[in-house]
């Protein structure tokens, strides 16, 4: 399940709980068409309020996630390593995410260079398991090269996988390797 199945999943979940709040109130009070125009207007400010806490907050609670479906909470700090499959050498790397419900960012600093999300996700696979994926620009002396990285989502303390890039940095053409993140408590 990516973003886009999450705002579907909230747009329903606003949808259902307008329209029983609505009929619950027209049922006990009866029906006014300037009256409905009020209310409804009242529902939907309501209704954004609701789609705004679900975002920050909603989400990370354990209790809801069989409603929200939600993905793991990985915001934060987090450090590992990045090990690239031609020079087998590992760099250290600081990482910090900061996500909602609906959007994620992450940057990276690493010993060859600094990276910024363009666009993130963090998407369901097979009904079971969590993967973190962004695609991302980055610089260091040499110049600019951009890349994807795809990450299993272990646990909320723990991130695998691998990165790709179009990076030609000392004519190695594009590079890939496996990125490591531990989560700073």
């Amino acid at each position: 399940m990516g973003r886009v199945d999450r705002v579907k999943k909230i747009v329903k979940f606003v949808v259902v709980f307008d329209v029983l709040l609505l009929i619950i109130y027209f049922f006990v009070n009866g029906l006014d068409f300037i009256d409905i125009i009020k209310k409804s207007t009242i529902v939907i400010s309501f209704s954004l309020f609701i789609v705004f806490i679900i975002n920050k907050l909603l989400w990370k609670i354990k209790l809801l996630n069989f409603i929200f479906d939600s993905p793991p909470n990985i915001n934060g700090e987090w450090e590992g390593e990045i090990v690239n499959s031609k020079d087998k050498k590992p760099q250290k790397m600081k990482m910090k995410i900061s996500q909602t419900y609906l959007e994620i960012y992450i940057t990276v600093k690493a010993e060859r260079g600094n990276s910024i999300t363009w666009v993130g996700d963090i998407v369901k696979i097979n009904g079971n398991d969590w993967k973190l994926m962004w695609t991302w620009h980055a610089s260091n002396e040499v110049g600019e090269f951009s890349g994807t990285t795809i990450l299993d989502i272990l646990d909320e303390n723990n991130l695998e996988g691998n990165y790709y890039t179009n990076s030609n940095i000392d004519g190695r053409g594009c590079t890939s390797g496996i990125f490591k993140a531990k989560k700073i408590k």
